[in-house]
């Protein structure tokens, strides 16, 4: 396979970012949650990972032969530099970003979503994470004369 640029070529058909002229983020679903890039689509795939650390996908959705995708899929990254781990699930596959390490926020937000399912409650990962992100936000006190930027 050869490298033009950042771009590889012929690693997978050119399904590149989901559909014609998206803009190079994988897009919101339709639940909130980050949108899976296609299981063909192996460019998107190791950029999802290099984001997010993980992608998953429904089993079925490999066309083919398995082990030839996952041996493609780990050409792609090998070329990329990105570490993967391959999980095959009885009907999921887990594909997962080996060097990523989440942030302390997301791992609080990790523990939030596991005590609310302990506790009987429905807190979905995505609004963990926003709880999280809203708690370090502080408002600054309001500009008053004497506390602004630039008094002597």
């Amino acid at each position: 396979m050869a490298v033009s640029g950042t771009r590889l070529l012929g690693c997978a058909p050119d399904i590149t970012m989901h559909q014609k002229g998206h803009s190079g983020r994988l897009g919101v679903s339709h639940d909130g949650g980050v949108a899976q890039p296609p299981v063909t689509d192996f460019r998107a795939i190791i950029d999802a990972l290099r984001r997010h650390g993980s992608v998953h996908n429904p089993r079925p959705a490999v066309p083919g032969e398995f082990t030839v995708w996952r041996r493609r899929l780990r050409q792609v990254a090998r070329l990329a530099e990105v570490r993967i781990s391959v999980t095959r699930g009885a009907d999921y596959l887990l594909i997962e970003n080996v060097d990523y390490e989440i942030s302390a926020e997301d791992g609080f937000a990790l523990t939030d979503v596991i005590e609310a399912h302990i506790l009987g409650g429905d807190l979905s990962f995505d609004d963990a994470v926003h709880a999280r992100r809203r708690q370090r936000l502080r408002l600054a006190p309001r500009l008053e004369d004497g506390n602004g930027v630039g008094d002597s």
